[in-house]
């Protein structure tokens, strides 16, 4: 069953199919092959997109469609700037502080290198910083947008392997701040090795206007994080709840979105949803499929053969996975590899939020790297610099990513600690 899915999904994506409809074809194979009906096939995929939890991505979307279409980005980025891009690296903190905020936002890492990118790649370039350096560093730090929550990848697993997207939103958050710790160490290396000494220091009224200006959109991620935690809202009433905030301060506060604004913010952000939800629909008939033929099964056995210790279970799922990120998007890959891998987990007696947070930063790695790396065509068209050239300078960036992505394996309480404390879990 493995081996059919495999050679379905990598001939059809070589002839150019689009995922979505690859998935969708590797399920009707998987079907005849396993003597299925296809009715179960049809009726699967509509099922797996008939779920309440769905409803929070087309909100946290229209949150990045609202955020880019009006100043709300380019207020959190002066803030960032004004906060940290005092330091040796200048811009290069700020690229890395402004994407964790964008990450409180909107959930995406594609959005928030495409919003953080627009903004910064040209001042960085003033700065001294190679085109292509600023869209690797930029390309990297937008990972945090999958790690801070909300995160729309939390969103998918919880919902694909029923895990609590509280507790994932709450598990990313340490992990997120030390991604972003880990980033700005290599930018203020980099930036000492080409010594570059402090500018100036941190001018206070330029940090109080940049606050003023920003202030009311630094209370989004405060909604969303803090109404989720104490329980006055969903995840998915929580991405309705910030729709509506920005979209408010854009209109009324600020002023810089009007109503003939709207038909194509709503646009957007419907397109990318259908789009998402078809890719939920026929990745949940594949997962199923695949279920049915017993593939967690097979791997447990397999595992077992190598290791029984978790730890070496924990490092032979992550190189699987980081290999899966090169061939295979960010959402497909997660939606059907979680409901796979998520009994395999739990065999092994591997913490489920753990196991989900470090599932989504191992495949988001995949979103910077080739050939499929989205994030990185992304940079490279943002920058017009070569994509060879950019994913040279990505390189440092990439290797600490991935040290953090060890520490995480070696040390799951970075991941457990604040789900544990706040949700009341048993150690």
């Amino acid at each position: 069953m493995i081996w059919i899915f495999l050679l379905c999904m990598l001939v059809l994506i070589a002839l150019g199919t689009p995922v979505a409809f690859a998935l969708g074809a590797t399920a009707i194979v998987l079907a005849l092959v396993m003597d299925q009906s296809l009715t179960g096939v049809v009726h699967n995929t509509i099922t797996g997109m008939d779920k309440f939890p769905l409803l929070a991505i087309p909100f946290y979307l229209l949150l990045g469609s609202i955020m880019n279409r009006g100043s709300l980005s380019r207020r959190l980025m002066r803030l960032a700037n004004a906060m940290i891009g005092f330091v040796p690296g200048g811009l290069g903190h700020g690229a890395v502080l402004g994407s964790m905020f964008m990450g409180g936002v909107s959930g995406s890492a594609v959005a928030d290198s495409s919003a953080v990118g627009s903004i910064l790649i040209k001042p960085m370039e003033g700065q001294g910083y190679r085109r292509s350096q600023s869209g690797a560093l930029i390309g990297t730090a937008s990972l945090l947008g999958i790690i801070i929550p909300p995160s729309i990848p939390f969103v998918l697993f919880g919902i694909a392997t029923e895990t609590s997207i509280k507790d994932l939103f709450l598990g990313g958050i340490v992990p997120g701040l030390m991604f972003a710790a880990l980033l700005m160490i290599v930018v203020w290396w980099q930036a000492r090795g080409r010594g570059e000494a402090a500018r100036t220091a941190c001018r206070r009224a330029e940090l109080v206007e940049s606050f003023k200006s920003a202030w009311a959109a630094v209370i989004i991620p405060i909604v969303v994080v803090f109404g989720i935690l104490f329980g006055f809202f969903t995840p998915t009433e929580a991405g309705a709840m910030a729709s509506g905030v920005a979209l408010f301060l854009s209109m009324v506060f600020f002023r810089d979105v009007t109503f003939r604004d709207l038909p194509g913010i709503f646009m957007s952000a419907a397109k990318t949803t259908a789009a998402v939800f078809f890719l939920v629909g026929t990745a949940s008939a594949t997962a199923w499929l695949l279920t049915a033929g017993q593939v967690p099964q097979s791997i447990i056995g397999t595992l077992l053969a190598i290791s029984e210790h978790p730890l070496i279970v924990l490092l032979l799922i992550n190189v699987f996975l980081l290999l899966v990120g090169c061939v295979l998007d960010l959402t497909p890959a997660l939606l059907i590899l979680a409901p796979i891998l998520m009994p395999v987990a739990v065999y092994f007696g591997i913490d489920p939020i753990f196991f989900g947070v470090m599932m989504c930063i191992n495949l988001g790695l995949g979103l910077v790297t080739p050939p499929v790396g989205t994030i990185l065509y992304i940079m490279a068209g943002l920058s017009r610099a070569p994509v060879e050239a950019i994913i040279k300078d990505l390189l440092p960036y990439l290797a600490v990513m991935v040290f953090g992505l060890v520490l995480i394996i070696l040390f799951p309480g970075i991941v457990t600690f604040l789900p544990e404390l706040l949700s009341g879990a048993e150690p």
